[in-house]
Protein backbone atom coordinates (compact mmCIF):
# COMPACT_ATOMS: atom_id res chain seq x y z
CA UNK A 1 0.00 0.00 0.00
CA UNK A 2 3.17 2.21 0.85
CA UNK A 3 4.81 1.86 -3.05
CA UNK A 4 1.40 2.07 -4.37
CA UNK A 5 0.41 5.88 -2.41
CA UNK A 6 4.26 6.93 -3.61
CA UNK A 7 3.26 6.30 -7.38
CA UNK A 8 0.62 8.91 -6.79
CA UNK A 9 0.96 12.67 -6.88
CA UNK A 10 -0.43 14.04 -3.71
CA UNK A 11 -3.93 15.29 -4.08
CA UNK A 12 -3.37 18.46 -3.58
CA UNK A 13 -0.61 20.87 -5.38
CA UNK A 14 0.69 23.46 -3.37
CA UNK A 15 2.32 26.26 -4.13
CA UNK A 16 3.76 29.56 -1.80
CA UNK A 17 2.24 32.77 -2.26
CA UNK A 18 5.18 35.60 -2.63
CA UNK A 19 3.70 38.25 -0.17
CA UNK A 20 6.86 39.96 -0.71
CA UNK A 21 4.77 41.10 -4.26
CA UNK A 22 0.87 39.81 -3.50
CA UNK A 23 -1.14 39.06 -1.51
CA UNK A 24 -2.91 35.31 -1.13
CA UNK A 25 -6.46 36.58 -1.67
CA UNK A 26 -4.76 38.20 -5.03
CA UNK A 27 -3.41 35.22 -6.03
CA UNK A 28 -5.49 33.35 -5.54
CA UNK A 29 -8.04 35.10 -7.62
CA UNK A 30 -5.84 35.50 -10.30
CA UNK A 31 -5.60 31.38 -10.66
CA UNK A 32 -9.20 30.68 -10.03
CA UNK A 33 -9.85 33.08 -13.24
CA UNK A 34 -7.61 30.47 -15.00
CA UNK A 35 -10.14 27.47 -14.08
CA UNK A 36 -7.89 26.05 -11.26
CA UNK A 37 -9.74 24.99 -8.47
CA UNK A 38 -7.68 26.37 -5.45
CA UNK A 39 -8.39 26.50 -1.61
CA UNK A 40 -6.50 28.48 0.79
CA UNK A 41 -4.36 26.32 4.08
CA UNK A 42 -5.85 26.88 6.96
CA UNK A 43 -2.80 27.95 8.93
CA UNK A 44 -0.20 28.16 6.89
CA UNK A 45 -1.45 32.21 5.29
CA UNK A 46 0.60 32.20 2.01
CA UNK A 47 -0.14 28.30 1.23
CA UNK A 48 -1.91 28.09 -1.83
CA UNK A 49 -3.32 24.45 -2.57
CA UNK A 50 -4.70 23.31 -6.46
CA UNK A 51 -6.39 20.01 -6.86
CA UNK A 52 -4.99 17.26 -9.07
CA UNK A 53 -7.37 15.01 -11.12
CA UNK A 54 -6.42 10.92 -11.34
CA UNK A 55 -5.89 8.54 -12.02
CA UNK A 56 -7.66 8.65 -15.48
CA UNK A 57 -7.53 6.54 -18.03
CA UNK A 58 -5.25 6.45 -21.22
CA UNK A 59 -5.26 4.91 -24.67
CA UNK A 60 -2.05 3.78 -26.03
CA UNK A 61 -1.32 5.26 -29.70
CA UNK A 62 1.33 4.85 -31.97
CA UNK A 63 4.90 4.07 -31.14
CA UNK A 64 6.44 4.76 -27.78
CA UNK A 65 8.92 7.14 -25.84
CA UNK A 66 10.65 5.64 -23.04
CA UNK A 67 12.02 8.46 -20.35
CA UNK A 68 13.92 8.46 -17.57
CA UNK A 69 12.58 8.57 -13.86
CA UNK A 70 13.08 12.13 -13.15
CA UNK A 71 11.32 12.97 -16.61
CA UNK A 72 8.70 10.50 -15.87
CA UNK A 73 7.72 12.05 -11.78
CA UNK A 74 7.66 15.68 -13.63
CA UNK A 75 5.07 13.69 -16.48
CA UNK A 76 3.05 12.63 -13.66
CA UNK A 77 3.10 16.12 -11.99
CA UNK A 78 1.37 17.86 -15.61
CA UNK A 79 4.47 18.91 -17.20
CA UNK A 80 4.81 18.30 -21.20
CA UNK A 81 7.98 16.01 -22.52
CA UNK A 82 11.10 17.65 -23.11
CA UNK A 83 14.03 16.20 -25.56
CA UNK A 84 16.79 15.51 -22.68
CA UNK A 85 14.10 13.19 -20.80
CA UNK A 86 14.16 10.67 -23.75
CA UNK A 87 15.84 7.46 -23.29
CA UNK A 88 14.92 5.67 -25.92
CA UNK A 89 11.95 6.17 -28.72
CA UNK A 90 10.97 4.23 -32.02
CA UNK A 91 11.01 5.61 -35.54
CA UNK A 92 8.97 8.91 -34.20
CA UNK A 93 7.99 11.72 -36.92
CA UNK A 94 6.73 15.13 -36.30
CA UNK A 95 3.27 14.99 -35.62
CA UNK A 96 3.07 11.48 -34.97
CA UNK A 97 0.92 10.18 -32.23
CA UNK A 98 2.97 8.77 -29.53
CA UNK A 99 2.68 7.01 -25.78
CA UNK A 100 5.08 7.73 -23.10
CA UNK A 101 6.55 5.05 -20.89
CA UNK A 102 8.85 5.24 -18.06
CA UNK A 103 11.47 3.18 -18.20
CA UNK A 104 9.97 0.32 -16.36
CA UNK A 105 7.39 0.29 -18.89
CA UNK A 106 4.88 2.01 -16.94
CA UNK A 107 2.10 3.98 -19.48
CA UNK A 108 2.21 7.56 -17.92
CA UNK A 109 0.52 9.74 -21.04
CA UNK A 110 -0.01 9.91 -24.93
CA UNK A 111 0.69 13.20 -27.00
CA UNK A 112 1.81 14.39 -30.27
CA UNK A 113 5.51 14.27 -31.37
CA UNK A 114 6.96 17.86 -31.77
CA UNK A 115 9.79 16.53 -33.44
CA UNK A 116 11.69 13.43 -35.02
CA UNK A 117 13.36 10.85 -33.37
CA UNK A 118 16.69 12.09 -34.85
CA UNK A 119 16.03 15.82 -33.44
CA UNK A 120 15.05 14.28 -30.28
CA UNK A 121 17.97 12.39 -29.86
CA UNK A 122 20.59 14.48 -31.38
CA UNK A 123 19.80 17.85 -30.16
CA UNK A 124 18.84 17.03 -27.14
CA UNK A 125 16.66 20.24 -26.24
CA UNK A 126 13.42 21.17 -27.23
CA UNK A 127 9.71 20.53 -26.42
CA UNK A 128 9.61 16.42 -27.69
CA UNK A 129 5.91 15.90 -27.33
CA UNK A 130 3.22 17.67 -26.17
CA UNK A 131 0.38 15.82 -24.07
CA UNK A 132 -3.21 15.22 -24.96
CA UNK A 133 -3.93 12.78 -22.45
CA UNK A 134 -2.53 12.48 -19.15
CA UNK A 135 -2.62 9.73 -16.20
CA UNK A 136 -2.95 12.90 -13.57
CA UNK A 137 -4.17 16.15 -14.98
CA UNK A 138 -1.74 18.74 -12.46
CA UNK A 139 -1.32 22.28 -12.95
CA UNK A 140 1.33 23.48 -15.54
CA UNK A 141 2.83 25.66 -12.64
CA UNK A 142 6.19 26.61 -14.16
CA UNK A 143 4.24 27.76 -17.79
CA UNK A 144 1.92 30.42 -15.68
CA UNK A 145 2.70 34.08 -15.79
CA UNK A 146 2.21 34.26 -11.83
CA UNK A 147 5.39 32.02 -12.31
CA UNK A 148 7.75 34.40 -14.37
CA UNK A 149 6.46 37.26 -13.00
CA UNK A 150 7.93 35.84 -9.28
CA UNK A 151 4.45 35.97 -7.51
CA UNK A 152 4.18 32.02 -6.54
CA UNK A 153 7.02 29.42 -5.99
CA UNK A 154 6.15 25.63 -6.25
CA UNK A 155 6.39 24.54 -3.17
CA UNK A 156 5.39 21.09 -0.85
CA UNK A 157 3.19 22.03 2.35
CA UNK A 158 6.18 19.97 4.23
CA UNK A 159 8.46 22.90 2.82
CA UNK A 160 6.37 25.41 3.65
CA UNK A 161 5.72 24.07 7.53
CA UNK A 162 9.86 24.08 8.03
CA UNK A 163 10.48 27.65 7.27
CA UNK A 164 7.85 28.56 9.75
CA UNK A 165 8.86 25.96 12.35
CA UNK A 166 12.10 27.74 12.18
CA UNK A 167 10.37 31.34 13.04
CA UNK A 168 12.60 33.56 11.29
CA UNK A 169 12.07 36.66 12.88
CA UNK A 170 12.47 40.29 10.88
CA UNK A 171 16.53 42.02 11.65
CA UNK A 172 17.54 38.33 12.28
CA UNK A 173 20.84 36.67 10.59
CA UNK A 174 19.90 33.38 9.15
CA UNK A 175 21.78 30.99 7.48
CA UNK A 176 20.75 28.08 4.75
CA UNK A 177 23.31 25.24 5.08
CA UNK A 178 21.51 23.62 1.69
CA UNK A 179 20.08 26.78 0.20
CA UNK A 180 19.66 25.20 -3.48
CA UNK A 181 17.37 25.46 -5.31
CA UNK A 182 16.24 28.44 -3.22
CA UNK A 183 12.48 27.25 -2.15
CA UNK A 184 13.24 27.70 2.31
CA UNK A 185 15.66 30.48 1.15
CA UNK A 186 13.47 32.94 -0.10
CA UNK A 187 10.60 31.90 2.12
CA UNK A 188 12.53 32.93 5.16
CA UNK A 189 13.49 36.09 3.30
CA UNK A 190 9.43 36.48 2.58
CA UNK A 191 9.03 36.32 6.58
CA UNK A 192 11.39 38.36 7.48
CA UNK A 193 10.15 40.87 5.02
CA UNK A 194 13.23 41.38 3.50
CA UNK A 195 15.06 42.68 6.60
CA UNK A 196 18.12 41.29 8.43
CA UNK A 197 20.64 39.05 6.34
CA UNK A 198 20.15 35.73 4.92
CA UNK A 199 22.90 33.69 3.70
CA UNK A 200 22.81 30.85 1.41
CA UNK A 201 25.17 27.86 1.48
CA UNK A 202 25.58 24.92 -1.88
CA UNK A 203 28.79 24.02 -2.76
CA UNK A 204 27.38 23.24 -6.45
CA UNK A 205 27.93 26.42 -8.49
CA UNK A 206 25.07 25.62 -11.49
CA UNK A 207 22.80 25.02 -8.35
CA UNK A 208 23.75 28.96 -6.92
CA UNK A 209 23.14 30.11 -10.15
CA UNK A 210 19.66 29.11 -10.54
CA UNK A 211 18.99 30.10 -6.77
CA UNK A 212 20.25 33.51 -7.19
CA UNK A 213 17.91 33.45 -10.18
CA UNK A 214 15.19 32.60 -8.04
CA UNK A 215 16.32 35.06 -5.40
CA UNK A 216 15.97 37.80 -8.20
CA UNK A 217 13.05 36.97 -9.48
CA UNK A 218 11.28 36.62 -6.11
CA UNK A 219 12.66 40.09 -5.22
CA UNK A 220 14.30 39.00 -1.98
CA UNK A 221 16.84 41.80 -1.70
CA UNK A 222 17.99 40.52 1.87
CA UNK A 223 19.02 37.25 0.24
CA UNK A 224 22.90 36.50 -0.94
CA UNK A 225 24.53 32.91 -1.71
CA UNK A 226 27.67 31.72 -1.93
CA UNK A 227 29.43 28.95 -3.25
CA UNK A 228 30.55 26.86 -0.09
CA UNK A 229 30.90 23.25 1.28
CA UNK A 230 28.78 23.61 4.44
CA UNK A 231 30.12 21.30 6.37
CA UNK A 232 32.91 23.25 6.96
CA UNK A 233 30.78 26.33 7.74
CA UNK A 234 32.11 26.89 11.18
CA UNK A 235 35.46 26.86 10.35
CA UNK A 236 35.30 29.13 7.74
CA UNK A 237 32.92 31.82 9.17
CA UNK A 238 34.30 31.72 12.55
CA UNK A 239 32.84 36.03 12.82
CA UNK A 240 29.59 34.81 12.08
CA UNK A 241 27.09 34.16 14.82
CA UNK A 242 23.71 33.73 13.22
CA UNK A 243 20.24 33.92 14.91
CA UNK A 244 18.61 30.55 13.28
CA UNK A 245 20.30 28.39 10.84
CA UNK A 246 18.36 25.70 8.94
CA UNK A 247 19.14 22.25 7.62
CA UNK A 248 18.43 20.60 4.30
CA UNK A 249 20.81 18.49 3.60
CA UNK A 250 20.68 15.60 0.24
CA UNK A 251 18.51 13.10 1.39
CA UNK A 252 17.19 9.54 -0.15
CA UNK A 253 14.27 11.04 -1.25
CA UNK A 254 12.54 8.04 -0.63
CA UNK A 255 9.20 9.45 0.47
CA UNK A 256 8.78 11.91 -2.62
CA UNK A 257 5.92 11.71 -4.40
CA UNK A 258 5.08 10.76 -7.29
CA UNK A 259 7.46 8.27 -7.57
CA UNK A 260 7.75 5.97 -11.02
CA UNK A 261 10.30 3.89 -9.00
CA UNK A 262 13.01 3.43 -6.84
CA UNK A 263 16.25 1.87 -6.93
CA UNK A 264 17.64 3.27 -3.52
CA UNK A 265 20.07 0.99 -1.58
CA UNK A 266 20.28 0.29 2.05
CA UNK A 267 23.77 0.81 1.97
CA UNK A 268 23.13 4.76 0.17
CA UNK A 269 20.45 5.13 2.92
CA UNK A 270 23.07 4.35 6.04
CA UNK A 271 26.11 6.75 3.56
CA UNK A 272 23.57 9.84 3.33
CA UNK A 273 22.77 9.41 7.01
CA UNK A 274 26.53 9.55 8.08
CA UNK A 275 26.98 12.55 5.08
CA UNK A 276 23.82 14.63 6.94
CA UNK A 277 25.48 14.31 10.26
CA UNK A 278 28.25 16.27 9.02
CA UNK A 279 25.90 18.93 8.23
CA UNK A 280 24.25 19.41 11.60
CA UNK A 281 27.60 19.20 13.65
CA UNK A 282 28.14 22.40 11.85
CA UNK A 283 25.33 24.23 11.86
CA UNK A 284 25.32 23.47 15.70
CA UNK A 285 28.39 24.89 16.46
CA UNK A 286 28.30 27.99 14.06
CA UNK A 287 24.57 29.11 15.52
CA UNK A 288 24.80 31.38 18.42
CA UNK A 289 24.43 29.42 21.63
Amino acid sequence: MVLEALSKPVATYYVRCNTLKTSPDELMRKLMEKGLKVVRHPVIDEALGISIEGPLDISPAGKQIVVDKHTAESILQGANLYAPGVTDCESVHCGDQVTVVSEMGDVLAAGKSNMSTDEILKFRKGLAVTMTQRKYRAPQIRELSEYSEGLLYPQSLAAMATSRALDPQSGETIVDMNCAPGGKLTHISQLTHNTGKILGLDRNGEKIAATRRTIITLGCSNATVSIHDSRYADVDFTDMKPDRVIVDPPCSALGLRPKAYDLTSRNRVASLANYQRQFLRAASRLVKP
